[in-house]
């Protein structure tokens, strides 16, 4: 299962992230689930390694994206972070904080299912655990919870 938390102020924008991420799942007959955060400090307060993918918009209501990217990336090595912005210089700090991959706004499927295959496929490689045993997985705890099975 792919599970994915979206850290995404735009409505619309995240919208479309769903619906492509979702179409992404489908196509590998992979069920998934969606997390929604309204903000950083409600995602950090109840992060619990229970995601494969984080999607984050480097523009976000407390803090710059690339910040709480880098807080997620000390509690969690293995989880694959993404960037969502409309500045593609924005990339190269981004993947200095540790993100699997960046898209640049407008969204289109192709770019989106080949950020998804990078970040999903290094949440699934790298062991968290020092004896090669998965991470334990919580629940997830965004404020708005989707299922696609």
């Amino acid at each position: 299962m792919l599970r994915v938390a979206m850290l995404e102020r735009d409505l619309p924008l995240r919208e479309r992230l769903y619906d492509l991420v979702k179409k992404f799942a489908a196509e590998r007959g992979e069920p998934c689930r969606f997390a929604f955060f309204a903000n950083e400090i409600d995602f950090l307060k109840r992060y619990d390694h229970a995601y494969d993918v984080i999607v984050i918009d480097t523009e976000l209501s407390f803090s710059d994206g690339i910040r709480a990217a880098e807080k997620i990336r000390a509690l969690d090595d293995r989880v694959g972070i993404v960037f969502v912005s409309c500045d593609a210089a924005r990339a190269a700090v981004g993947y200095a904080a540790g993100a699997a991959d960046f898209l640049v706004r407008p969204v289109h499927y192709d770019g989106v299912a080949r950020t998804m295959q990078r970040a999903y496929g290094r949440s699934r490689q790298k062991p968290a655990r020092a004896d090669g045993a998965p991470p334990e997985r919580g629940s997830a705890n965004g404020r708005y919870f989707r299922q696609n099975v």
